[in-house]
């Protein structure tokens, strides 16, 4: 019962009614003119750190309203841009409000997961403090107390690091505690807040340390002290006007009566809490509807503001176009003059106006031709604007296409400068080695053999840089349905483990039925167990292991590869996927493998991502079982 009512108090309901006064004594234009001018500051940049911040502002101001899906949408829409842009302390933010969101709809499960990936981006203490109170939190209405404590436990430990006291971490303790009856231990934390941070908490947040208090000691017997903490809850002025303080008072009252055993009096004031409760709900309700009435009339205001674009374009291309026309129909009378003044000079001088005439028509032909080339390119724009969607979805695709041909140019560059190089060096000692007088002729022919040898060396870099753009850039036309296990089977008869002896391999694959580039997916599976297989092989254990385990969850296929080898820096995680980006030495590998990989599972809109998990490295490939019609 305590648990159930300490965790109602430190639920996301506790923060909702806080959204919805705010929005309620806001005047009515200011969240929606904050979605107006942070959509139009997104139109006008093209910085990805610019874009990011705006698009993860905008996903607050959703939340604010309550629209969680569109909140989430513009949150996702900014990892992808602070991802794009290297920015890890961004990401760590973005994954900490969407986890936020969902404990706004009380889905915990789902706020766990992107809190728990938000720590792997924290760059400073003070991220890294406020995640772990937050997956303490996520834990604790999870009921999952063990976990809970830990998060919580870590959380305090580093405010004290920089001489702060987690006031927020050490009262959520102090409820895990209450709920263990561990009293005494929940009544220590509680007296380090009134010592160290009570100074810090609203008059409100006091009256539930010392109320609190209050019921500990006389939980734990002591009424003197039991008495003096409740004069002073009782000596504080809580204001009572908002619903949302009143709710407050309840629920603490319900607690600390349950809690030193007066039940008549916390199911009174549960009553009188349900009152209230309903009331909430009623104002709630009615700015819920208030808000998707601005929301309505915004998504009417951006409809009507690009409606005009459109027009004014349309209209534009009409006055064009009637400009086009009525020059056609000025030449038409003027190309009628000249064949009629023509004619009638033609009956006294025939063969020099005939001359004069094919040079009209020439010109005649010319314009003609200029004009019906003009009205095809109307007809191209026209065309243009309905593909503009389409053109902005390959734009990124362009952008990727252009870093990794960069990337193909630079990688080319270096074994073609050593070709040159040494050639021009060949060239030059054999001509002395030619001469039969040379006194160096020995010294000459082995530069000219450490020549070769580098040439042939570069020349085979070129070839499996080549070789690894064939492999990846072939596409099937059209995707297939086929059992997953036929492509692992597939990948297993190509990669030849005889050149890995020492690691031991299991799999563990289910059957299921993929929509699928079968050729994309296989090389992208090489790919990646060949990277699992050489770190594999620098493994400090005894027995080095790669494993690949499949199985379908939900609409999607989640495929793992693991391995033992040692774990990925953290600075290497980011970069992991670019193209030509390899830790391994130079001529083992042109550090295309995982790109590929990369970019096979975005073009099935899957996701791959890499991390250490434990002693393990795991590589996990999300795809969904049956591809879109934009894919197809």
């Amino acid at each position: 019962m305590i648990l159930l009512l300490f965790s109602i108090l430190l639920s996301p309901l506790h923060i909702n009614r806080s959204v919805a006064d705010s929005l309620a004594v806001s005047e009515d234009q200011s969240i929606e003119s904050r979605i107006l001018e942070l959509n139009s500051q997104i139109e006008e940049h093209s910085d990805t750190l610019a874009l990011a911040r705006y698009t993860f502002l905008l996903g607050k101001e959703y939340a604010k309203m309550d629209f969680t899906d569109k909140a989430l949408e513009e949150l996702n829409q900014s990892f992808r841009y602070y991802r794009a842009a290297g920015d890890s302390a961004g990401m760590a933010d973005v994954l900490r409000q969407i986890s936020f969101t969902y404990s706004l709809v009380q889905e915990y499960d789902k706020a766990l997961d992107f809190i728990l990936g938000a720590s792997g981006y924290a760059t400073d203490l003070k991220q890294i403090r406020e995640i772990n109170h937050r997956i303490g939190y996520v834990y604790f209405n999870l009921k999952q107390l063990d976990s809970a404590e830990k998060y919580l436990n870590m959380a305090v430990a580093q405010y004290a690091q920089t001489g702060e006291v987690g006031a927020s971490s050490l009262i959520n303790l102090a409820g895990i505690n209450i709920s263990r009856a561990r009293y005494r231990e929940a009544l220590a934390g509680l007296l380090q807040v009134e010592r160290e941070g009570l100074q810090s908490l609203t008059p409100s947040s006091q009256y539930f340390v010392f109320n609190f208090i209050s019921a500990l000691y006389l939980k734990l017997g002591n009424e003197v002290m039991g008495r003096l903490y409740r004069s002073k809850r009782d000596s504080l002025t809580v204001d009572l006007a908002h619903l949302e303080k009143t709710l407050d008072f309840y629920e603490t009252n319900i607690i600390a009566d349950t809690l030193i055993g007066d039940y008549t009096a916390a199911v009174q004031k549960q009553g009188k809490y349900v009152e209230q409760l309903k009331s909430y709900y009623k104002n709630n309700l009615t700015t819920q509807l208030a808000n998707y009435q601005k929301l309505f009339e915004l998504q009417e205001k951006e409809m009507a503001i690009d409606l005009l674009e459109k027009e004014n374009q349309v209209y534009e291309l009409r006055q064009y176009e009637s400009r086009s026309y009525i020059i056609f129909l000025i030449l038409g009378v003027t190309i009628l003059l000249l064949v009629v003044v023509i004619t009638y000079r033609s009956l006294s001088n025939r063969n020099k106006l005939n001359q004069e005439l094919q040079v009209l028509n020439a010109q005649i032909s010319s314009q003609h031709d200029d004009l019906q080339r003009k009205n095809d390119l109307l007809k191209k724009i026209i065309s243009d604007l309905k593909g503009t969607q389409y053109q902005l979805i390959q734009s990124e695709k362009m952008a990727s296409i252009g870093s990794f041909a960069s990337g193909v140019a630079h990688e080319l560059n270096n074994p073609i400068n050593i070709l040159s190089g040494g050639l021009q060096v060949i060239e030059k000692n054999l001509a002395e080695v030619m001469n039969a007088h040379s006194e160096n002729q020995e010294e000459l022919l082995e530069d000219i053999n450490i020549m070769l040898r580098e040439s042939n060396f570069s020349i085979s870099k070129i070839n499996r840089i080549i070789q690894a753009l064939i492999i990846a850039t072939y596409t099937e036309h059209k995707p297939k349905v086929l059992d997953f296990t036929e492509i692992v089977d597939n990948v297993l008869i190509a990669f030849s483990r005889t050149s890995h002896p020492e690691v031991r391999f299991s799999t563990k694959v289910d059957s299921v039925s993929l929509e699928c580039f079968p050729n994309r997916i296989h090389h992208a599976l090489k790919a990646v167990l060949e990277n699992a297989f050489f770190f594999a092989k620098e493994s400090s254990s005894d027995e080095k292991c790669v494993w690949v385990a499949a199985c379908q969850k939900g609409e999607s296929l989640e495929v793992r590869i693991e391995n033992n080898g040692p774990a990925i820096p953290e600075d290497h995680l980011i970069r992991i996927f670019d193209p030509f980006y390899t830790t391994k030495d130079d001529g083992v590998s042109p550090g295309l493998g995982l790109y590929f990989a990369f970019s096979a599972v975005k073009e099935h809109e899957g996701r791959i991502e890499a991390k250490n998990e434990g002693d393990r490295v795991v590589f996990t490939m999300t795809l969904p079982v049956r591809m879109s019609v934009t894919q197809v």
